[in-house]
């Protein structure tokens, strides 16, 4: 089973992004990843189409799972 951290940004422009980043480590916390969100919020770090991100709006990780055909 694959998992992929997703984390959606809101932007200045009025407009969201998600980044998604996979294989995050067992037992991610929200609280870890928000702390991580406002860190990037912070120094500015990520640009979008010009547009800087203004707000991590979400955060979840998502599992999916290839199943052979018989």
């Amino acid at each position: 089973m694959t998992s992929t951290l997703k984390m959606v940004f809101s932007l200045d422009n009025d407009k969201t992004t998600t980044f998604s980043l996979l294989s995050p480590k067992t037992g991610l916390t929200l609280a870890e990843v928000t702390e991580v969100g406002e860190s990037l919020l912070a120094k500015e770090a990520l640009i979008v189409g010009g547009s800087p991100i203004a707000a991590l709006k979400d955060a979840y990780i998502e599992r999916y799972e290839r199943v052979e055909l018989a």
